[in-house]
């Protein structure tokens, strides 16, 4: 952008506004800089006018979540476990527990069951937020410190926490 506001002998901000189209900025002058941004290639950085402006330009769609709802695997708390469990070599079946985090216990519940193919037992997924309520992601972290260490050596468990706006982390554990 300052290469083409020395080139049409206006400031940066002229530049910007005759980008935007702005009636501030004389028609022929708006033209002539235009014509110097289509010349050098010049794209308009969407990410940096949207920081500017505070908008995102983004819609955020909430998908009610449920057994019933039949959500599909293409979910991205689903997808991200099942892969890294795949990338591993490890079969969903083989694990001993799951310590998860959601800020809601049904959304565990529907994780676990899209994970193991079939409802998980208590002892498989146990769940800590009628104790501790929307602990963040340290949800699965404390159940992990509080159900573990029944295991046998050999078994295997993953601990996953699922984020604000559709992330997720997971970390596969084995007791030695």
């Amino acid at each position: 952008m300052a290469d083409i506001a020395r080139l049409a002998g206006v400031s940066a901000s002229t530049v910007s506004r005759a980008l935007a189209g702005s009636p501030l900025v004389a028609k022929a002058k708006r033209e002539e800089i235009l014509k110097l941004a289509r010349d050098r290639g010049y794209v308009v950085n969407s990410t940096a006018r949207n920081l500017r402006l505070q908008r995102t330009q983004q819609v955020s769609v909430v998908i009610p979540l449920g057994h019933e709802a039949g959500q599909p695997l293409t979910d991205p708390f689903f997808v991200q476990m099942l892969g890294h469990l795949a990338d591993e070599k490890i079969e969903p079946s083989s694990l001993s527990r799951m310590w998860l985090h959601q800020a809601n216990k049904g959304m565990n519940d529907l994780i676990g069951a899209k994970v193991l193919g079939r409802a998980p037992t208590r002892a498989e997924q146990p769940n800590v937020l009628q104790d501790y309520a929307n602990t963040s992601s340290a949800g699965s972290v404390i159940a992990f410190s509080q159900f573990s260490d029944d295991l046998p050596p050999g078994s295997l468990g993953v601990i996953c926490s699922f984020g604000a706006g559709y992330s997720a982390g997971s970390v596969i554990v084995r007791k030695m």
